[in-house]
């Protein structure tokens, strides 16, 4: 560490430059508008009456905090960095540090990110509790109207955002085949008409229906590729239903619910919904979307 009242008077001056264009730099780490015009006027007297000593602390409470963010920023767990952080926090003159906001906005981070895991766990806990029975009559009530008769499987997944934009995204796909799909089916229908009629334009028809046809391949293959985002996500819990109706109980927390009815030769039934206790409607109907009638 330098000792700045140590140095020749010129080279006080030429130092005190490169400390004002220090402290200038870190300032926009100060808290507040009032921190920094405080911070000012201590610092930055007249230069004959500079509080060199001040400028010490405030070098040195600065440059060991910048050491600890560092460290905390490369740390493997939000768990480490919090100590990390807690430790360069309770440094001697560390409120004189002009990172220090920095240092507290990150440590606000890691300790956010230990809360929503604490909650992830805790509702991955309370979905292993949650009951599932045939017949109406529970907390949510599910029935199924499409492939009755046929088993089918029932998905709990705690209620995070990249679980429910998982299911969102294989729920557009789904959507994207059948779109595709219909388009495919009336080139095919226009090409048959066009070669009947002996039609040149049964050229461009078929060239929309090997373009739709394409499209739906594709669609189907990203289906198969994001399912088991769901299907085999280890945060779930599976039942194998029989049943046309059955019902939940014991609902503590937010759930992401996933239906899935296995099809030959084109996606499965799918259908998703965010169940929250307290909030959400106690009856769940499994139907045909109205994009695949």
């Amino acid at each position: 560490m330098y000792n700045l009242r140590s140095m020749s008077l010129t080279r006080q001056c030429t130092f005190s430059v490169c400390i004002l264009l220090f402290l200038q730099c870190m300032y926009l780490a100060a808290a507040t508008v009032q921190e920094k015009e405080t911070m000012l006027q201590k610092l930055f007297q007249p230069a004959a009456n500079i509080d060199w000593q001040l400028a010490d602390k405030i070098l040195q409470a600065t440059s060991q905090l910048e050491e600890g963010i560092k460290k905390a920023g490369d740390a493997s767990t939000s768990e480490e960095g919090v100590k990390i952080l807690n430790q360069y926090l309770s440094a001697e003159n560390v409120h004189l540090a002009l990172n220090k906001k920095r240092a507290l906005e990150l440590k606000d981070k890691y300790l956010e990110s230990i809360r929503q895991e604490q909650e992830r766990q805790r509702q991955i806990r309370a979905i292993k509790d949650i009951r599932v029975t045939t017949g109406d009559g529970g907390q949510l009530v599910i029935r199924k109207y499409v492939n009755r008769g046929y088993q089918w499987k029932l998905y709990l997944l705690p209620a995070s955002k990249s679980n429910y934009d998982a299911a969102r995204e294989i729920w557009s796909a789904r959507s994207d085949y059948y779109s595709n799909k219909v388009n495919a089916d009336t080139s095919q229908a226009k090409m048959k008409l066009a070669l009947m009629e002996h039609d040149s334009s049964s050229t461009s028809s078929l060239m929309a229906y090997s373009r739709y046809m394409d499209l739906q391949d594709k669609a189907y293959d990203k289906v198969n590729n994001l399912l088991p985002k769901i299907t085999q996500n280890s945060q779930a819990q599976r039942w194998n239903v029989t049943s046309n109706v059955c019902s939940l109980d014991n609902i503590q927390t937010p759930v992401l619910l996933v239906a899935v009815v296995e099809l030959t030769n084109r996606p499965p039934h799918f259908w998703y919904m965010k169940y929250i206790p307290g909030e959400s409607e106690n009856q769940w109907e499994l139907s045909v979307p109205k994009h695949e009638m």
